[in-house]
């Protein structure tokens, strides 16, 4: 399976882990932040890829799975008939970067909406895509809801494949949603689908995705999005963005 573009939330291969310090010749750069998360939510990741979106097609694309669920994506939909859905829900906006560790993998994108009502219906959308087996899985995967009390219209998930010995060991994947006014965000954290995967805890990813949320809760998706790229990008193609307040 190919990446889009630069980020596309799909597989790749994985990135060294970070280490800190300035360009001196003899450390590594100092990793950058993303527009949602920052390094320093990730430490062992590096950011692989930033995506603006500005129509539905694009924004679908980017978070399907492709018949992959150990993408880090969310829609099980083919993306023409995801973008469908997106633009009936009045889509108007989106943005999503991942990151890479050692077998590990994580993400976070933002899509904004022209209602409230239309975010709840694009949650609920993504919701039932997320809990929906893999189309064309050559076997069964385990998919547990996780609850966050404190984050409005929150959805969790917890995927772990149920793969044969020989695919390597099983290694879980976690996904979540939630909505904020007219916004949805997502937060996506955990193994890649290596032969010998790293592996995130569900105390870990929920301590990111609690890190998200009080990062945009009291602000804007326009101010949340003021600084993000209007292409893609990857890390060096551009100056990081100003840090987090």
């Amino acid at each position: 399976m190919k990446r889009k573009v630069i980020l596309g939330l799909g597989l790749a291969l994985c990135l060294a882990a970070t280490s800190c310090g300035t360009n001196t010749g003899t450390t590594s750069p100092r990793a950058k932040n993303g527009i949602l998360l920052v390094a320093s939510d990730v430490p062992a990741f590096r950011l692989g890829g930033e995506d603006p979106a500005s129509d539905a097609s694009h924004f679908a694309d980017l978070l399907s799975t492709h018949g992959n669920c150990l993408c880090p994506g969310v829609l099980k939909d083919d993306p023409k008939t995801a973008a469908t859905k997106l633009t009936a829900f009045g889509f108007k906006r989106g943005y999503a970067e991942l990151w890479f560790g050692a077998g590990v993998q994580a993400g976070a994108f933002a899509a904004d909406f022209d209602t409230a009502a239309h975010a709840k219906a694009a949650v609920a959308y993504m919701k039932t895509e997320m809990f929906r087996e893999c189309p064309g899985n050559a076997f069964c995967s385990r998919r547990v809801e996780i609850k966050r009390p404190g984050i409005p219209n929150f959805v969790g998930q917890a995927f772990t494949p149920l793969r044969p010995k020989e695919e390597g060991p099983e290694t879980t994947l976690y996904k979540f949603l939630f909505q904020i006014g007219s916004s949805i965000y997502g937060v996506l954290d955990g193994a890649t689908n290596d032969y010998d995967p790293g592996a995130v805890s569900q105390g870990q990813a929920l301590a990111l995705v609690q890190r998200l949320y009080d990062r945009v809760k009291n602000r804007s998706i326009t101010d949340v999005l003021r600084t993000a790229p209007t292409s893609p990008r990857g890390p060096g193609a551009a100056p990081p963005p100003p840090d987090q307040p």
